[in-house]
């Protein structure tokens, strides 16, 4: 579903398409985004109470379904009580902090695909939305980048997804 960390997270990618440079300024990074891969959509927004807080849940995949129909599930998520929740919906960016540069980071990014939580960080770029996941190893610190689109089409969220 995602492939920003292709190497180490197979898969980890999200959605978006190009809309107007006005607009995209006055939203800043709230609103829906696509993936480089077109696998699926986030709806980035304040974090409830914690309005400066961002945060991103996953409102439309391009697969919804497993090979029997049913909506795809959280499998590989360590935490055994969360194994059995719909993917589409749960929230995969996590507390991202304004950086003062008009950016976001020391959150986090889950990928349902591998079942971890990598740190995370974005920016808007223009009219793209930057999206880094990294994490430690014993050698070196290791970091990818995506670039996200806002969405501009209309589109027919998941089931139990959340709306503002």
């Amino acid at each position: 579903m995602f492939t920003w960390m292709r190497s180490f997270a197979p898969g980890f990618a999200v959605a978006a398409t190009i809309m107007g440079s006005s607009l995209v300024q006055a939203a800043g990074v709230e609103g829906v985004w696509r993936s480089q891969d077109g696998e699926g959509l986030v709806e980035i927004a304040p974090c409830g109470a914690a309005a400066e807080l961002r945060c991103g849940k996953l409102v439309w995949m391009k697969k919804p379904l497993d090979d029997e129909g049913q909506p795809q599930r959280d499998v590989k998520n360590s935490d055994p009580a969360l194994q059995r929740r719909p993917v589409c919906g749960i929230e995969i960016l996590i507390g991202l902090k304004p950086d003062g540069n008009g950016g976001y980071n020391a959150g986090k990014i889950y990928d349902p695909e591998e079942g971890r939580t990598y740190t995370g960080a974005m920016k808007l770029e223009g009219e793209a939305l930057k999206v880094t996941g990294s994490f430690e190893t014993f050698i070196k610190p290791i970091s990818d980048t995506e670039t996200w689109t806002r969405m501009s089409e209309p589109f027919e969220r998941c089931a139990g997804t959340y709306k503002k």
